[in-house]
């Protein structure tokens, strides 16, 4: 996986996470997003990245050095800045 198509998906996640923020329309519900985040989150697991500037600065940290795919996703969606 490149590291564009990982910052996609990553961005993806913020930009859900952020439209469930600012909805004013109740029919977006959580487990809608939950399903939506979950797919992006197998893509993710299924293209086993390895490269990457964030994708390597944060898999190859000593701490997380026994994590599986889907944890690291989790810490490097967690460092990215989400865009406005």
């Amino acid at each position: 996986m490149n590291f564009n198509c990982l910052t996609g998906m990553l961005n993806y996640i913020a930009t859900i996470t952020t439209t469930t923020i600012t909805t004013t329309t109740t029919t977006v519900t959580l487990s809608v997003i939950q399903e939506q985040q979950t797919e992006v989150r197998q893509h993710c697991v299924n293209a086993e990245p390895h490269h990457g500037e964030l994708w390597c600065s944060v898999s190859k940290a000593i701490n997380n050095w026994k994590l599986k795919t889907g944890d690291i996703l989790t810490l490097a969606a967690n460092t990215l800045q989400i865009p406005t």
